[in-house]
Parts: C-alpha cells; sequence; structure tokens
C-alpha cells in the first residue's frame, strides 16, 4: 500500500521533468534558429554592400583620373586598355562603358569565357 503513492510520485516527478527538458529543449532550438537566421541575414547584407559598392569605386576611380588629367577621354583605346584593366583588378565587374559629348563609345567587358575589348 505505500508502494503504490511512492511509484506514482515517481513517474509525476519522471513526467515533469521530461516535459521540462522538452520545453528547454524547444527553447533553446528557437534560439538557435534565430541566430542563424540572423547571421544569415547579416552576411547577406555585407556581401550586397561590398558588391554594389565597387562599381561606385570604380566610377570615382575613374573620374579622379580624368580630373587630375592621367585618362585622355579623347583617345578610345587608351580608355579601352584603361578599363580592361579595371575589369581585371574587379572580379564582380564584368563591364566599364565610357560616353562623351562627340557621341563616342568606349567599353570593355569580360565575356563567361574569356575577356575582351570593344570599341563602338
Amino acid at each position: 500500500m505505500l508502494i503504490a503513492p511512492f511509484i506514482s510520485l515517481i513517474f509525476i516527478a519522471m513526467g515533469l521533468t521530461g516535459y521540462l527538458s522538452f520545453r528547454n529543449g524547444q527553447a533553446a532550438i528557437h534560439n538557435v534558429a534565430g541566430q542563424l537566421c540572423h547571421e544569415i541575414t547579416d552576411r547577406i547584407a555585407e556581401h550586397l554592400r561590398t558588391f554594389l559598392a565597387v562599381p561606385h569605386q570604380v566610377n570615382q576611380i575613374n573620374e579622379n583620373a580624368i580630373r587630375l588629367g592621367f585618362l585622355d577621354i579623347n583617345d578610345p583605346k587608351i580608355l579601352e586598355r584603361y578599363f580592361w584593366e579595371q575589369i581585371q583588378t574587379f572580379d564582380s565587374l564584368t563591364s566599364v562603358y565610357f560616353g562623351n559629348k562627340k557621341e563616342a563609345l568606349a567599353k570593355s567587358e569580360a565575356s563567361s569565357l574569356k575577356r575582351d575589348q570593344q570599341l563602338y
């Protein structure tokens, strides 16, 4: 007779321990999933910031080179070669274009197979 209440107390304690362990596990998983989502979002945002900054940097470099007289905007061959070198330098850059008031367009592009130069 004394054994039945003792066994039921053990089962209640085991059930409560199992329930609390389950709830704690759920909370831990939810916490880790939230941290993982936050980390992924931060990495994507950083990658986008870096990727989108390159064209602005290249434009600033080109503007400075033209303003300081290092780059002759009237010589398409020099522009072409200069742009091609920039494409070689910046991995995410696939093309650079320049148009002037004389309606001349200089461009350099990187194709998926090779990096080439073109002038229109």
